[in-house]
């Protein structure tokens, strides 16, 4: 992406971030690399707190990437910059897996739209502090996964017959899944 002028952050509360990135020959991709940890805000678990960093950074860079600790990569041939060639109308590329929509690993466009969603992503409070719905109904998944399989209204969340984001459609006119 850099080739093509777009800048991208990389946060990470991994302290090996920056070696991780090199054997993986990714550590060029990205401007800056950032500690994450400054944003772990403990009203919340942990996880909860990539939605701030991640705000935290949109207006520096064109994109930020951010990838979970524990992501693993399949395939290295396939270069960064093809998934937003895929989907450049999008303000917030995700990945799937069996489960659905997944948040280890996003491309976060830096528009007004990303910034008000991770906003109310946070403020989803009764998923983040409780594990059943007012109607006793257990969430699936945990931490931040919640709000986004709440915002999607993905089957996985409406099968199960919790409530429905109101503004679903548009969140899923701006977010692009990939397998």
């Amino acid at each position: 992406l850099k080739v093509l002028g777009v800048k991208i952050g990389l946060g990470s509360s991994s302290k090996n971030a920056e070696q991780i990135l090199s054997k993986l020959g990714l550590l060029d991709a990205f401007d800056t690399i950032v500690d994450g940890n400054p944003y772990i805000d403990a009203s919340k678990p942990a996880a909860w707190s990539k939605l701030k960093a991640a705000k935290a950074f949109l207006n520096a860079y064109d994109y930020v990437f951010y990838l979970d600790m524990d992501v693993v990569i399949m395939n290295m041939n396939i270069e960064l910059q093809k998934f937003i060639a895929l989907a450049p109308d999008a303000n917030l590329l995700l990945t799937s897996d069996a489960n659905g929509i997944n948040t280890g690993l996003m491309f976060l466009k830096a528009a007004p739209w990303t910034s008000s969603f991770l906003e109310t992503a946070w403020a989803q409070d009764h998923l983040a502090l409780h594990e059943t719905s007012k109607d006793g109904i257990a969430y699936p998944f945990e931490y931040e996964q919640r709000a986004v399989h709440f915002m999607w209204a993905t089957d996985i969340w409406t099968n199960r017959g919790l409530p429905i984001y109101p503004d679903y459609e548009n969140v899923r006119r701006n977010v692009a899944i990939f397998p």
